[in-house]
C-alpha cells in the first residue's frame, strides 16, 4: 500500500505486508515517523489482516479507479497471488471496502 503526496500536507509512505508476518514501513513526508521501520505482527494480527485483506478482494477492481478529484492523494494497492500481481490506484474517492 503506497500513499503518493498532493501539493498540500498529504502524508507520502509506503506499508508492505509480507507473508512471514512483517510489516515494512516507510514514512517520507508528512507523517509523524520519517524513515523505515519493521514491525513483526503477531499470527492473530497477521490472521485478521489476511482476511481483511481477502474480503476486500482488490481483484474486482480495474487497475485505475478515475475521480474527479485534482489535487487528492494517489493512493496504490498492490496485491499478489503466487506469481500474479494486480495492481489498484486511484485517487480522492475510493470504493469503500477499499478504504
Amino acid at each position: 500500500m503506497e500513499a503518493f503526496g498532493c501539493r498540500g500536507y498529504c502524508p507520502v509512505y509506503k506499508i508492505t505486508f509480507r507473508t512471514d508476518g512483517f510489516l515494512v514501513y516507510e514514512g517520507t513526508r508528512n507523517v509523524e515517523i520519517l524513515g523505515p521501520s519493521t514491525v513483526r505482527l503477531s499470527s492473530e494480527e497477521y490472521s485478521k489482516l489476511l482476511k481483511e485483506v481477502t474480503k476486500v478482494d482488490l481483484w474486482q477492481y480495474s487497475e485505475d479507479i478515475q475521480s474527479p478529484a485534482v489535487d487528492a492523494p494517489v493512493h496504490k494497492f498492490t496485491v499478489y497471488n503466487d506469481s500474479k500481481l494486480h495492481i489498484v490506484k486511484g485517487r480522492g474517492e475510493l470504493p469503500a471496502p477499499v478504504l
